[in-house]
């Protein structure tokens, strides 16, 4: 209907600044932390440090995070009851706290390479969240399939897991080696 359509242009042009540095903020996180992640698999541990390409992308990735950070502490500030409701804010935090454990955990090198790896993995699905939302091209009826999608896959391995796990310690049983 034309009024609803006026009302919902009003309301996009006043918030489309506020999502598109939103959205280029999150990219531009998304490429440093990525390109962070690359050099920590490709240099050395004792070679970072002195590595000005390693370090640069460290201050970028810490500055980012720090921004998405303060992003989530602004959105919790406006309406705390609605921010804890939603799994996407809970997403929104896991990611945070991931990233983080890479930038400043003093892990083992294999548990950091399992965390930078979780952590990539959750950066793109929220910048696939995060593009779903754009109003151009019907990527957000794309999205909304995919979510719809995901769901239903994920309420249907969970009834499954059941007698995927059953089939895992069966085989397991009858095919694993004796200790004794």
């Amino acid at each position: 209907h034309p009024v609803l359509f006026s009302f919902l242009y009003l309301k996009w042009s006043k918030l489309s600044l506020l999502f598109n540095i939103n959205f280029f903020m999150f990219a531009l996180f998304l490429l440093s932390f990525i390109a962070y992640i690359v050099l920590c698999q490709s240099i050395s541990v004792d070679n970072r440090s002195s590595s000005p390409t390693y370090m640069f992308f460290y201050g970028i990735s810490i500055i980012f995070v720090v921004l998405l950070t303060f992003r989530e502490i602004l959105q919790c500030l406006f309406s705390v009851r609605h921010y804890f409701m939603s799994k996407m804010n809970w997403f929104e935090m896991g990611l945070i706290v991931l990233s983080f454990f890479v930038l400043f955990g003093s892990f083992d090198e294999e548990i950091q390479r399992f965390l930078r790896g979780v952590t990539i993995l959750f950066a793109a699905t929220e910048f696939l969240f995060l593009a779903g939302t754009l109003p151009n091209l019907s990527i957000s009826t794309h999205m909304v399939i995919l979510r719809t999608v995901i769901m239903t896959f994920l309420k249907s391995i969970a009834l499954y897991s059941i007698l995927l796990l059953g089939f895992g310690l069966c085989f397991y049983t009858l095919f694993g080696d004796d200790q004794s």
